[in-house]
């Protein structure tokens, strides 16, 4: 009956996920016009938050949940705050007034949309490695999986929302569309730390109360792979094809070992709590 109700609740995030889906083909058939980067970045993240809050507590569970939103939105606030005012993690950049209210210059949106990609990098890294693998070396390498697929994302977002669209600014420029090679490595720092603390804090909480196959990670594969087409599509439309290339090959990598993952080596993959 719980996974009977579970399965219920996440029809709502279903739908927008469709939604989602639709902006993102919107944007790749050059539907939307390339003024439109501000309203459908908003749009995306509003319907990507409400699909994590349906999908992750279903999964995770309160106390989990809470654990997960609460490391993300401080840590990545405190990194922001830091890239955005000293320089640090990043590289030197700030934001403009393009994204709505901001809090010591960072945009209260900034926080929320790290969340949304997180949880279903996170989500694929258990896949791919192993949930029940348990120890601090595999909850290492998890969380250096998931920090990595973080990177791949913003390697088309970050110039399609900076570069093309001005949310904000690196103030030297940088090598890649615009944007300082530093950066990138700063998210994998911010990544691999907010998820290796949530896998060690998580390990002392009640047990998931959910179990299911990979079924359960099909809306997560997809929120990704949405993700990296819509990113590409603003690159396209702003004329970055480097970083657009860039974000379609590293999708069409992550799709084909998805699929080698669940098709050639058949795992079943029931999202268990590490012990």
């Amino acid at each position: 009956m719980q996974e009977c109700s579970s399965v219920k609740r996440e029809w709502p995030a279903v739908f927008l996920y469709l939604l989602f889906g639709l902006i993102c083909l919107a944007f790749l058939l050059d539907f939307l016009p390339s003024s439109w980067p501000l309203v459908t970045f908003l749009l995306v993240t509003g319907i990507q938050a409400i699909f994590t809050v349906l999908h992750a507590e279903s999964l995770l569970g309160p106390r989990r949940f809470f654990l997960l939103v609460t490391l993300t939105l401080f840590l990545t606030f405190i990194a922001e705050w830091l890239g955005s005012r000293f320089g640090l993690l990043f590289g030197h950049y700030h934001y403009t007034g393009a994204l709505g209210p901001q809090v010591l210059g960072v945009p209260l949106v900034i926080p929320l949309a790290w969340l949304t990609m997180l949880y279903p990098s996170w989500l694929l890294a258990r896949m791919l490695i192993g949930h029940q693998r348990g120890g601090l070396w595999c909850s290492i390498f998890r969380a250096c999986l998931g920090g990595l697929l973080m990177v791949g994302w913003d390697l088309a977002l970050d110039p399609a929302l900076s570069t093309a669209s001005g949310f904000w600014v690196w103030e030297s420029g940088g090598g890649y569309c615009g944007v300082p090679l530093t950066n990138f490595f700063g998210w994998w720092v911010v990544s691999f730390l907010v998820l290796l603390l949530f896998e060690l804090f998580s390990r002392a909480s009640p047990k998931l109360p959910l179990q299911r196959g990979k079924q359960l990670l099909l809306l997560p594969f997809l929120l990704y792979l949405a993700n990296m087409l819509y990113a590409a599509a603003l690159c396209f439309q702003g004329g970055l094809a480097l970083a657009g290339w860039v974000g379609l090959g590293w999708v069409t990598l992550v799709v084909v070992t998805i699929l080698t993952h669940w098709l050639i080596l058949g795992r079943e993959t029931p999202l268990k709590p590490p012990r």
